[in-house]
């Protein structure tokens, strides 16, 4: 009898991001192989994945090395190349195969046996909106096709139900042509959302000559793809388990990491609530993913002492940013009185100050402020001027963003200035002005910039050149913005601003005479 396959990546992921996926997939998988295909593994990922994956029930865990050649370029793109090749070679072991997102997908159930009965088939998943985003105003999906494939597609496709690509199910022959057509297909763009559209293109433009193409739909399907739908529906949770639409549980939960609801059952249900330190390895990273779960389980004496032996070293802690944010944000929301976490705690900001001395993404930030936050709640030590450092270096990654014209990415500057207390601050205006301008709104683009202005941080010739050059963007109106329309309030003008209006004959904007 053949076995069934979940194949799946995750070039730098620890086991802290594995562990739910791979724990629910122990508990509920039969007869089923779970390959990882794997880039710079640490040993302590390793070991956990070895022991875990003992206790499944007639399958194994198969670790992948990436390909040489596949190592560069964007993972979302070069993953299908990678579950190609194996199934090119391996797939007569396997009846049916799962393509599955790892960092954000629990198991439920044996997926499986709700496709028993199916032959020759593929399944795609749908998610709770249209790709215009109707239902929640989220417009990504819109935007990458009309990046991928022109907005004319984007316009057809507009009220056609989104499809996920980070679940896809079906027979092993099938999977190897749903593949082939994905890589053909994908316009292979540095940028996200490729391999999403993609596979929406496939779909809704019948390419795929495949004799079963089966819509798994998200409220009532095996597979909930739960981010939108619980958007604008409560999260609705019985027996530890999440039910989808129509109130019953499915076999897979896709992207529970964007609600905190979510996020917490899952921590409870899978994630290591009493580890016990491990120092048989030597490794620096072995040592760095094993402190989250230390604090976790509240065992401050270990983390202190592994972080006081292997983390004092800044140049090898450069290498572990984003596990060091996770460390700190552990920490962060436990509500406890210990001198060693308080002392853990600040140790961490110290050598977040190092790590992100050149700046820091806008999700790294993002965490870092959400961390602080965190620490004020629960009165934790927070290093003198540490917040204004942050906020120095949310203005640094911002003005990268503006100089740049990096669009797509104005959203989230904006967001994160307003968590940090930032939107009294010319920057926050410029972008909202740039917003505006992408939107095609000159009138309250200008007001905005115009709110930048009063700021004294420029002199009077500064200011008469950005001003000059603002106006030269505003009548630019070739260039498409790529940014979702954020949830914002228009500006009020002052009496000065009313009498602004946009001059079609001069293309410049001119003061109403009363």
């Amino acid at each position: 009898m053949k076995k069934n396959l979940v194949i799946g990546s995750g070039g730098g992921y620890g086991w802290y991001i594995w562990e739910p996926f791979v724990r629910s997939f122990v508990k509920y998988a039969r007869n089923t192989d779970l390959v990882l295909f794997v880039d710079k593994l640490s040993d302590f990922t390793r070991h956990m994945l070895e022991e875990v994956g003992k206790e499944i029930q007639g399958g194994e865990i198969k670790l992948v090395p990436f390909p040489e050649d596949l190592k560069e370029g964007f993972i979302v793109n070069n993953r299908w190349k990678m579950f190609l090749r194996y199934l090119e070679n391996n797939g007569n072991e396997y009846n049916q195969i799962l393509v599955a997102d790892t960092r954000d997908l629990i198991f439920q159930d044996d997926v499986f046996k709700f496709f028993a009965d199916k032959k020759n088939f593929i399944g795609y998943t749908t998610e709770a909106d249209d790709i215009r985003g109707s239902k929640v105003g989220v417009e990504l999906n819109y935007i990458w096709i009309t990046n991928c494939f022109g907005e004319n597609e984007a316009k057809r496709l507009a009220d056609k139900e989104i499809i996920c690509c980070g679940t896809v199910i079906g027979t092993t022959e099938e999977m190897k042509v749903f593949l082939k057509k994905m890589i053909e297909y994908n316009p292979n763009k540095y940028t996200t959302g490729n391999d999403q559209v993609t596979e929406q293109y496939l779909i809704y433009n019948d390419l795929l000559s495949v004799e079963n193409i089966i819509k798994i739909d998200c409220l009532t399907g095996a597979i909930f793809t739960s981010y939108l739908f619980h958007e604008y529906n409560p999260i609705e949770i019985k027996d530890s388990m999440i039910l989808r639409g129509d109130g019953k549980a499915p076999a897979v939960v896709h992207q529970y990491d964007r609600q905190e609801t979510l996020i917490n059952l899952v921590d409870e249900l899978y994630r290591s609530c009493d580890y016990e330190p491990n120092e048989n390895f030597t490794d620096v990273k072995f040592m760095m993913e094993q402190l989250p779960f230390l604090i976790k389980s509240e065992k401050y004496e270990f983390a202190f002492k592994f972080f006081a032996n292997y983390l004092l070293d800044q140049s090898e802690s450069v290498k572990y940013a984003d596990e060091i944010i996770r460390c700190w944000e552990f920490l962060s929301i436990k509500k406890i009185c210990n001198p060693l976490a308080d002392m853990l705690g600040l140790l961490l900001q110290s050598l977040i100050e190092t790590v992100f001395k050149d700046g820091f993404y806008i999700n790294q930030g993002k965490s870092i402020v959400k961390c602080l936050k965190q620490c004020k709640d629960n009165n934790y030590s927070i290093i003198a001027d540490f917040e204004d450092w942050v906020r120095s270096k949310i203005i640094k990654a911002v003005d990268w963003h503006l100089e740049h014209n990096n669009e797509p990415r104005y959203v989230g500057c904006m967001q994160l200035m307003l968590e940090a207390n930032l939107k009294d601050n010319e920057y926050f205006f410029f972008l909202m002005a740039e917003m505006f301008r992408g939107f095609g709104e000159r009138e309250i683009a200008l007001v905005y910039y115009c709110n930048a202005m009063n700021y004294k941080s420029n002199t009077v010739e500064e200011k008469e050149k950005l001003v000059w050059e603002y106006k030269k963007k505003l009548l630019n109106e070739a260039k498409f913005f790529t940014a979702p329309r954020p949830k914002i309030i228009k500006p009020t003008k002052s009496e000065d601003e009313k009498n602004l209006v946009f001059d079609e004959s001069k293309k410049s904007f001119v003061k109403i005479k009363n």
